[in-house]
């Protein structure tokens, strides 16, 4: 029996201008689902009958996920490495600093994210600046625990992730390990170096995709340092 993988943690559901990394498409027989960074494919099942047309894919883009199909058609996954044993300890997640939970806004809880305060009674009404926040309308470390709070989305509520600027190598190529972690608990796990295009690739059962790896800052010669040569 085939292991059910959640393919929507290939997606970024907080993208605004590229609306097809979002969700998972639907593309020819296959299912896709990426965010970018990364991206998994598998075969199109009753699954996935809920699943959209590629009408949201670029042309340019959906060209390029055609040649990654095509090349894990024929790519050999004979890459010997325990990626899970090499991914580095997850810090205390910048986002919650290790709460697990994050405020649902960021206004001020007293004045509502008015930055004023308004006061009635029979006699009168006025409006005051609010002394909670000085008027930025913007809670602050002590109203702050009185919004209401919600499960960290970035550590999925344990407390720790991976900053966007750890690293890890793998044969010599940089990677993310919040990317390297997704598909090191796969199950039959087997893998595939592209060195050429900084790629590492996947299979696990019906699935297969690819992480692209981090392409690290080109030297520069200093200008002085050119003159003198």
């Amino acid at each position: 029996m085939t292991t059910e993988i959640d393919i929507t943690e290939f997606c970024d559901p907080q993208e605004l201008i590229n609306t097809y990394m979002t969700a998972p498409l639907e593309l020819d027989d296959k299912i896709i689902a990426t965010n970018g960074k990364m991206i998994i494919v598998t075969t199109k099942t009753a699954a996935y009958h809920n699943i959209e047309n590629n009408h949201h894919l670029p042309s340019t883009i959906e060209s390029i996920i055609r040649d990654i199909i095509e090349n894990l058609k024929t790519t050999t996954f004979n890459l010997s490495v325990d990626i899970f044993e090499q991914l580095p300890p997850k810090p205390t997640c910048r986002n919650c600093n290790g709460t697990k939970k994050i405020p649902t806004t960021d206004g001020c809880p007293e004045c509502f994210g008015t930055g004023n305060v308004n006061f009635e009674n029979e006699y009168s009404n006025y409006e005051i600046t609010c002394e909670s926040c000085n008027g930025s309308c913007r809670a602050n470390a002590q109203t702050i625990k009185k919004v209401p709070q919600t499960n960290c989305r970035y550590c999925q509520s344990t407390g720790k992730a991976y900053h966007y600027a750890t690293t890890m190598k793998i044969h010599g190529q940089l990677y993310s390990p919040a990317l390297i972690s997704i598909v090191a608990k796969y199950p039959n796990l087997k893998l595939a170096i592209n060195k050429k295009k900084h790629q590492l690739l996947f299979k696990s059962g019906k699935y297969s995709g690819v992480i692209m790896g981090l392409i690290p800052p080109t030297t520069h010669t200093p200008c002085n340092k050119k003159q003198e040569q």
